[in-house]
């Protein structure tokens, strides 16, 4: 099976600090998660391999792609939804306009199309009655919660790592709308 993700020899120094330490790896389908304390260097290789930091040295492909060379960093960022653990939301987005730029970053650029599809994302998540809130009216908590739920990733052809804050659970203020 062609791996989702291979990596060989991957380093990161932080200064003095090593993040990384020639980190090898082989994924294919399905879920795999990454388990250790703080500071083992999760957040900074999922970083590496969303192509958000550059490793000091090492090799990877994700989907085939290499991500050394521009075109194959330009493939993979085409492909990757890559939430941060702590994302910046801004406060003027509604949840359509959120999810809209998604698209747009994932160059979907037929509006009429895109607008279908996000409308379709945000029902399908349960997101349809408060897609014009922003994440500041957002019902208690929503603008903290609803990027940990599909409709971030679930524009079709696309696929996302996600690395949510300890302890989270989901407000169901957000799914009703209510």
């Amino acid at each position: 099976m062609t791996p989702t993700v291979s990596a060989s020899g991957l380093s990161l120094h932080y200064g003095g600090t090593r993040a990384l330490d020639d980190v090898s790896l082989r994924l294919t389908g399905g879920v795999t998660g990454l388990l250790g304390p703080n500071g083992a260097g999760k957040t900074t290789l999922l970083r590496v391999l969303a192509t958000a930091l550059p490793a000091d040295r090492g090799a990877f492909t994700v989907l085939g792609h290499d991500p050394g060379t521009t075109r194959g960093r330009q493939e993979v960022r085409r492909r990757l939804g890559y939430l941060p653990q702590t994302p910046g939301l801004h406060p003027d987005f509604t949840a359509f306009e959120f999810v809209d730029y998604v698209a747009i970053l994932k160059e979907m650029t037929d509006r009429t199309a895109r607008h279908r599809e996000v409308r379709r994302v945000l029902g399908e998540v349960g997101l349809a009655d408060v897609r014009g809130n922003g994440s500041a009216s957002c019902p208690a908590g929503c603008g903290n919660a609803s990027p940990w739920e599909p409709p971030w990733s679930a524009i079709r052809d696309s696929w996302c790592w996600t690395n949510p804050p300890s302890g989270w659970t989901r407000n169901s203020a957000c799914a009703s709308g209510s």
